[in-house]
């Protein structure tokens, strides 16, 4: 049997653990094949712990290297010029796209090693904003002498939803990798990108709600709208209203501060109403709190010391209830 053969056997073991998606959506992973740098012979590398380095990547000990094709011509690259190994040291990146509950996600990578006789072994790991975090993590023996893609899926928790997405890999030795790609599942069928943003917070009053809407719409009474301060009202689909566009104009101002739940199920002629996922936004607040601290209070002229007019703005004299105190020295008093 081949090595190629038994890391395929390897590769689909990982996947019936993880659990599989039909991702269709690409997340872009800055300087994923590593060919964002000036490297143009064999020899040539560039350490990601080096301050010379300003791509994406960080490393967890600095032992981490982006190469010009590997060493010499023993693996040459799958993409580019470029691949990125370290001597048993994490490669991360913390991206700016968030984590969307429910969302499925998968983080492919082609792993690979030059020569046989040294440990070949890969981690894969999906983590929050802490790169330590991790959320899930899958591993495997990569293949010697050529490349191998390995993939790791996961899906997003209610605890996960508007944080980062960190994204991780873990080599043994001299195993490389390369070809990053990053990507999710959305149910064609389903409303998705919801706007306001799932968890978006200081939304506007007379916001006008809005969403992508699933692929199989019909043009009449495609969509029915859920809006309620209540989870539960939302979640078991009481009440609604069944509309034509994409687009809901609220009949009313929202109340300030408050935390909304809303979704949207689509027509379906062949499956009837598809239920949507219930997302969440919170309005603005009524005011916005100050800080003293960030604040420099004068006046013409003070009592005494300790009746001066920084007392106005530091929150002297204020009890649980917002009510003041009578104290003089709880004031700012001008000079007699």
């Amino acid at each position: 049997m081949s090595k190629k053969l038994i890391y395929l056997m390897s590769f689909v073991l990982v996947l019936a653990v993880t659990g599989t998606a039909s991702a269709d959506h690409i997340i872009t992973v800055p300087d994923a094949g590593f060919d964002d740098h000036v490297l143009n012979n064999v020899g040539d590398w560039i350490d990601i712990a080096d301050s010379g380095y300003t791509g994406a990547w960080k490393s967890h000990s600095g032992d981490t290297w982006i190469a010009w094709n590997y060493y010499g011509d023993d693996l040459p690259a799958l993409s580019g010029n470029n691949t990125a190994y370290g001597y048993e040291d994490y490669i991360y990146q913390i991206l700016d796209e968030t984590f969307i509950e429910g969302t499925t996600y998968t983080l492919s990578v082609w792993a690979g090693q030059a020569w046989s006789g040294y440990a070949d072994g890969w981690w894969l790991y999906f983590t929050g904003e802490d790169y330590t975090n991790n959320l899930i993590e899958a591993s495997g023996n990569g293949p010697v002498g050529s490349w191998g893609q390995v993939s790791l899926v996961y899906t997003a928790t209610a605890a996960d939803a508007g944080k980062k997405i960190g994204i991780k890999m873990y080599g043994d030795t001299y195993v490389t990798f390369e070809d990053i790609t990053l990507s999710y599942y959305v149910d064609p069928a389903l409303a998705s990108n919801p706007n306001p943003a799932n968890r978006q917070t200081d939304v506007l009053r007379d916001v006008v709600l809005s969403w992508t809407p699933g692929e199989f719409v019909p043009a009449i009474n495609g969509h029915k709208v859920y809006l309620s301060e209540n989870f539960d009202d939302v979640n078991d689909a009481t009440g609604g209203i069944t509309q034509d566009a994409n687009s809901y104009a609220l009949p009313q101002r929202l109340d300030f501060g408050t935390t909304y739940y809303w979704k949207v199920d689509e027509a379906n002629s062949t499956t009837g109403w598809d239920e949507g996922d219930v997302w969440q936004f919170t309005v603005e607040p009524i005011a916005y709190p100050i800080d003293g601290n960030n604040i420099t209070a004068t006046a013409s002229s003070t009592h005494q010391a300790d009746a001066g007019p920084e007392n106005t703005i530091n929150g002297l004299g204020l009890d649980a209830n917002d009510l003041h105190s009578i104290e003089p020295t709880d004031m700012w008093l001008s000079g007699d």
